[in-house]
């Protein structure tokens, strides 16, 4: 997962709506004893009420919110109640939602349309609902420029990557950082997307870092050996071979990177250091690898958030025995 995905998630984990833990028929109307209408009825607002309704799973919850005359195309927490209701990929949902007249095009505060946020979850059935509703497949959002082709390229997910495609998503667009869908793909080491991409005439101007985000020792040993410079930052993101390493987790890649000096503790345009992104993959083995090498274990990004912050189960707790720290920004939502 790179780290604009990575901050995101971080984002929404502080807007979910506490579920309660009863199963609850999702076609069931009836209101007796079910927590979730409990819970819309004590909802301040129409967006409160619609999230209640969407996280309890319940389709007749959310029929009831729009026979009573809320809109579809209703707000929550900052993107339409489609958006909410893709994020735990409730495709039945999302279908009555668009039945009932929501705009399939229309965005969160940051730009993302629901067909970004499928394409990047892998969501393969609300994909197809979408773009079979005219979905606008080369929608940008406004912070990266990223389109919903490059979620699909960085999730790696073939199925909707094809879908896009053939609904005449751009092969060739390019963010706002000047990286294009070959990049993403190879950054999550996404071979065969690559491949298809590649198929179909795009290139990258950043040779081994593509190399090292797809594994490929001999290429990576052929690059260094002409003289690429395995430090050298890509355009925009500022992301070194050895960030594409650790992102798509080549340990091998980052040994042939380190022989010829490769910068361990350089940072992107996130201020991320590739530790960063192999705790974020919770790759102990790469993790303790960099760490062995030197690479920095507080370092911190833009946000404020140290390799530990990053990590999953396994890093965090290696990385607790060797003293690393949380950043600041844990010890205010604490607060």
């Amino acid at each position: 997962m790179c780290v604009r995905n990575c901050c995101f998630l971080l984002l929404c984990i502080g807007l979910l709506v506490v579920r309660p833990a009863t199963a609850q028929n999702p076609f069931d109307d009836s209101t007796a004893g079910n927590p979730f209408a409990q819970m819309e009825e004590a909802a301040e607002t129409p967006g409160d009420q619609m999230a209640a309704a969407i996280d309890s799973g319940s389709i007749a919850a959310v029929r009831r919110l729009l026979d009573a005359g809320m809109s579809p195309d209703t707000m929550v927490y900052g993107g339409p109640a489609l958006q909410w209701a893709t994020y735990d990929d409730r495709y039945y949902v999302v279908k009555l939602l668009v039945d009932r007249g929501a705009d399939v095009d229309l965005t969160d505060e940051y730009g993302n349309t629901t067909l970004m946020v499928a394409s990047s979850q892998g969501s393969v059935k609300i994909v197809k609902l979408l773009l079979d509703k005219d979905a606008n497949v080369n929608a940008v959002e406004k912070l990266y420029g990223l389109s919903a082709l490059q979620n699909a390229c960085e999730a790696g997910n073939d199925e909707v990557f094809d879908l896009l495609v053939e609904h005449g998503a751009d092969i060739k667009h390019v963010d706002k950082y000047g990286g294009n869908c070959l990049e993403e793909a190879a950054f999550s080491g996404a071979k065969s997307i690559v491949e298809k991409l590649q198929a179909k005439g795009l290139k990258s101007k950043w040779p081994l870092h593509v190399a090292a985000g797809l594994g490929n020792t001999e290429q990576v040993k052929k690059l260094l050996a002409d003289g690429a410079d395995p430090s050298k930052a890509n355009d925009g993101w500022k992301n070194t071979p050895l960030h594409f390493a650790a992102g798509a987790q080549h340990l091998e890649v980052a040994k042939l990177l380190k022989e010829k000096d490769a910068n361990l503790d350089a940072k992107n345009v996130f201020g991320a250091t590739p530790l960063h992104y192999a705790a974020n993959e919770d790759n102990l083995e790469f993790a303790k690898w960099l760490v062995e090498q030197g690479a920095d274990i507080n370092a911190v990004d833009e946000e404020g958030m140290t390799v530990r912050d990053w990590s999953g189960e396994q890093v965090d707790e290696y990385l607790g025995t060797k003293g690393a720290e949380y950043g600041e920004w844990e010890e205010e939502m604490e607060e």
